[in-house]
């Protein structure tokens, strides 16, 4: 008798029903609110954005590329600074959580200020809040840190407004600002915007009906455009192929076409986004669906109703935005759930009306009663389940086990937390995962391409959901190397987080990793002649260094290094070395005519052309007429059309001398080993030519160097630093790696040939020219093979680079 008295007294004051089941629903939210639902990425997303807006003022920690409008995280970062900062709960997400209950309490107090208008009772208007309060759905979602919550508190604001309005001037106004807003906040609010519209015309009429829709259409269109309006003011409305010669950049217009063409299957796959959040939402809430489904359809059979048809309008709408086929995440159901806690309103209005039904509060008691304790009953562990111990235990030993220093990819959940927490250690090198794989300046620019460059993976269930669904090679390719640190077992379920590390092997050069692999020994004797290339017979190339030595009857694949110039191995005339040619279309024209020629003399691979850049005039390769210029990009151009001019006369090419520090010293390699004096830094220039063309060659070749400050102590030929990280890592070349000719005294007069072997298949490379062998050469061979000093699987691998260049 006492709550009848109570509820009796409440209903006669005109806000304290609202504000009553507003505090109800902030406390039964705030119940587990860190324990359930499981963090989600976004969450981590919204966290980081927010506090970099009003911190730092950033628009991302990223590239913004205009995937949300900043509105939403400014409103989280405003609630984060109010309150002490993103870490005043614990947890960076736990903020934006509490923040979520106040928004939610809110949109609870608009929700019943809303159904009592639509109702006319206080008493039926209980149960459509109640189910608002209490639907397992709405704890889930709106517990969780998510623009959407923020965008319904905006959208009730402007609804309410306009089922009040009574045709006034500034409520349509402002209903229209609110409803801009809603739309700032989570642009999905767009398609509830038709339904608001008919709304707006069935609110106005008379000879002010234009007038009132023009001041709504400008208010909504007035703050909507803010967010184009902040491209254009940042340049970055159209994309830079719409504007030619301007630099390249982000664009408003290519995120919306990104974001409007995100593809997440149909609801005939059951493999679809759809399909599978569908399934989600039922194992959740079966109860909040049904109703909802139900109350769309009775509007469907009373649209003479004046609500009916602009609520069914939203229902209808939204539900196509959900099923059409795009992405499609399980918190997208936000609006949903308001729409059909409105559906059920107007039902219970509708069917008070039709069956004369006077409601009495003690009926609708028991009625309510009845509702939350089904709702309660059918998902109990959203007041008890502990999703996220997981989380905060990875967290924490991160901050106790990992070196500040190190490079950690992770889920966004714990970006702002390892970053800029000034309580706990700060690991400033913490980087979200999808911008690891997809963000160049991350990529690229931090990372040099080197997955080699990452010390440790944090990995959630989600983020490995969201790496195999949209095929992150780079990530996957370091995580498969990596070894599991530790694994952090949610309770009661088997999913998991988990840490990795890249193994020290991994980076055991500053560019990139060395690989050593298993000794197998099949063959191998055997199948290291085939890797030499030899002006004698018996071997797995034949090396011409005259015209006169080819046998035509011979099966194996003929080299020879025909430049032209001075080296010149089948006297061409005219005779033109490579510092002659001119122009590009020359040193085309050149190649297709020598490649002929070579072609009908049973050549099959050139070793040429030589891309060294000529720096010095009275350096080898310049003095020798070899190099095209001291220009790197002149040297890159005519390199390219040299082996263009090559296969087109189907000749295979092997551009040289890698890693062209011969434009660097006057000393000649077939009389001593040259010293190349210079920095990681300087050799950069020197690789320019090659990082542009060994993907269009057939193989490169590298030469005999000494550079004493990247390796002190091998020579470039048998260095794993220069081969195996250097060329075959930062480059990212993959095919086979000739090493010049190991008569030369640069390595002869320190390296026997089977030992040059060995180190350079150590190295990473896969063929070896040796003009002259060393009589015992086999025989040598074989007893290293024995002796455990060559990996017979390092021969394997060799051999199946080749095979592209020798039969």
């Amino acid at each position: 008798m006492k709550i009848l008295a109570l509820i009796k007294n409440l209903s006669r004051k005109k806000n304290s029903l609202p504000l009553l089941l507003g505090l109800f629903s902030a406390l039964v939210r705030l119940i587990n609110i860190f324990g359930y639902p499981e963090f989600l990425g976004d969450e981590g997303i919204y966290a980081s954005q927010g506090w970099w807006l009003v911190e730092y003022g950033q628009l991302s920690p990223y590239t913004y590329w205009y995937d949300h409008s900043p509105f939403g995280w400014l409103q989280i970062g405003f609630w984060q600074k109010l309150t002490g900062g993103p870490f005043a709960f614990g947890f960076s997400v736990n903020s934006g959580r509490i923040f979520m209950v106040l928004a939610t309490a809110i949109s609870t107090f608009l929700l019943t200020k809303i159904v009592i208008n639509i109702t006319k009772s206080k008493s039926l208007a209980v149960l459509p809040v109640l189910v608002f309060i209490f639907s397992p759905l709405a704890i889930t979602y709106q517990r969780q840190l998510l623009l959407d919550n923020l965008a319904i508190l905006y959208f009730l604001t402007g609804l309410y407004l306009l089922l009040t309005s009574k045709k006034r001037l500034l409520v349509f106004l402002i209903s229209g600002l609110m409803t801009g807003l809603a739309f700032l906040s989570k642009e999905t609010s767009l398609f509830l915007i038709p339904g608001l519209f008919i709304l707006v015309y069935k609110k106005s009429s008379g000879p002010t009906r234009p007038f009132l829709i023009s001041t709504w259409l400008l208010s909504l269109g007035f703050v909507a455009l803010l967010f184009p309006l902040l491209a254009y003011l940042k340049l970055e409305l159209l994309p830079a192929s719409w504007l030619p010669g301007q630099r390249q950049h982000v664009s408003w217009i290519e995120g919306v076409v990104f974001q409007s063409g995100r593809e997440g299957g149909n609801l005939l796959n059951p493999e679809s986004d759809i399909r599978k959040a569908i399934i989600g939402w039922l194992e959740i809430d079966i109860i909040l669906p049904i109703l909802g489904l139900w109350t769309a359809f009775i509007l469907l059979l009373n649209l003479k109703n004046p609500l009916s048809f602009p609520f069914l309008v939203m229902n209808l709408i939204f539900a196509w935005y959900l099923l059409r086929g795009g992405v499609v995440l399980g918190f997208y159901l936000v609006p949903q759930i308001v729409l059909w806690c409105l559906n059920i309103a107007l039902v219970l209005k509708i069917m008070s009306n039709k069956f004369n039904y006077q409601a009495k509060t003690k009926k609708i008691l028991l009625i309510g009663g009845a509702i939350v304790f089904l709702l309660i009953l059918q998902n109990p562990k959203v007041y008890l389940a502990n999703k996220n111990q997981a989380h905060i235990n990875s967290l924490k030993f991160i901050r106790e086990n990992v070196d500040t220093s190190a490079v950690i990819v992770t889920d966004p959940l714990f970006y702002t937390d390892l970053k800029v927490d000034p309580n706990q250690p700060g690991f400033g090198r913490t980087e979200w995962f999808s911008k690891v794989e997809k963000d160049p300046q991350i990529k690229e620019g931090k990372l040099e391409g080197q997955w080699q460059k990452i010390d440790y993976f944090l990995t959630t269930p989600g983020m490995m959901g969201e790496i195999e669904k949209n095929n992150y090679q780079f990530i996957k390719q370091a995580i498969e190397k990596s070894q599991v640190i530790k694994t952090f077992a949610q309770s009661g379920g088997s999913e998991a987080n988990i840490l990795y590390q890249i193994p020290e092997t991994e980076k055991l050069s500053g560019f990139g990793k060395i690989v050593y692999l298993e000794n197998k020994n099949e063959n191998a004797l055997e199948k290291i002649k085939k890797l030499i290339i030899s002006a004698e017979p018996g071997f797995g190339g034949q090396l011409v260094l005259h015209s006169n030595q080819i046998n035509p009857s011979n099966k194996i694949m003929v080299f020879a290094d025909q430049e032209g110039g001075r080296v010149n191995r089948f006297q061409e005339s005219p005779n033109i070395s490579q510092n002659q040619v001119e122009n590009q279309e020359e040193a085309f024209r050149l190649a297709k005519v020598r490649g002929i020629m070579l072609k009908r003399n049973g050549v099959g691979v050139n070793l040429a052309p030589v891309i060294d850049v000529g720096y010095l005039k009275n350096s080898y390769i310049a003095r020798e007429e070899r190099s095209f210029s001291d220009d790197p990009d002149r040297v890159t151009a005519f390199g390219k059309a040299m082996i263009d001019g090559y296969h087109q006369a189907g000749i295979k090419t092997i551009v040289k001398h890698f890693p062209g520090g011969l434009g660097r010293t006057s000393l000649d390699p077939h009389f001593g080993l040259p010293e190349i004096n210079i920095d990681q830094g300087n050799l950069e220039k020197d690789l320019l030519p090659f990082q542009k063309l060994v993907g269009l060659a057939d193989g490169v070749m590298v030469t005999h160097l000494a550079y004493p400050q990247i390796d002190p102590n091998l020579p470039t030929s048998l260095s794993p630093i220069f081969i195996n990280a250097l060329l075959r890592q930062k480059l990212d070349y993959q095919g086979p790696v000739i090493i010049d000719d190991l008569v030369m005294k640069a390595i002869s007069q320190k390296y026997s040939q089977s030992q040059a072997i060995a180190l350079g298949l150590k190295a990473g490379a896969d063929l070896f020219i040796i003009s002259q062998p060393e009589e015992n050469l086999l025989k040598n061979l074989e007893q290293l093979i024995e002796a455990g000093e060559i990996n017979p699987a390092l021969i394997s691998r060799a051999l199946e680079r080749a095979q592209n260049l020798i039969k």
